[in-house]
This record gives C-alpha cells, structure tokens and sequence, in this order.
C-alpha cells in the first residue's frame, strides 16, 4: 500500500510515474506499507484507489474504516 500525505497536486503528479513502473518511492510525504490486510481511516476525507481504479473516498471515522484485504490469485498483474 502506498500512502501519499499531504503534498500538492503538482508533488503528485511528478511522483505518479513512479508508482506505475514500480520504482523505488523515495519521497518525504510517501509512506510505503506491507501487509495482506490494511485499515484506514482519515480527516479529512481523501480520494483512493487500488490497481489503478478509484475505490472512493477515505471514511473519517475510526469504527468503520476502509479495509483493504490481499486474496491470492484474485486480480492479474500484468508484468
């Protein structure tokens, strides 16, 4: 999972290639995380997404975060 905080919208754009080759993320506001099962949650409400679809907006509350979950041979990733 790749977080990016707070940054502005050119800061974005000059760092999205790298996250869509795969390169290594050296950022100050990118935080990069492991795990087959991640909760979020966030104020204010952000947009995200997932293999390069928009999932929607982040929840603000604690009690029912966003929860991205890993299932194995779920979704192809072309190499």
């Amino acid at each position: 999972m790749v977080v990016f905080e707070a940054a502005t919208p050119r800061a974005m754009m000059s760092a999205l290639p790298t996250f869509y080759v795969g390169g290594q993320i050296e950022r100050e506001q990118v935080t990069v995380l492991r795990g087959a099962k991640v909760e979020i949650s966030g104020s204010p409400s952000v947009p995200m997404g997932g293999a390069r679809e928009p999932l929607g907006a982040l929840p603000t509350s604690a009690t029912t975060p966003a929860v991205v979950e890993v299932r194995p041979a779920a979704l192809r990733v072309p190499s």
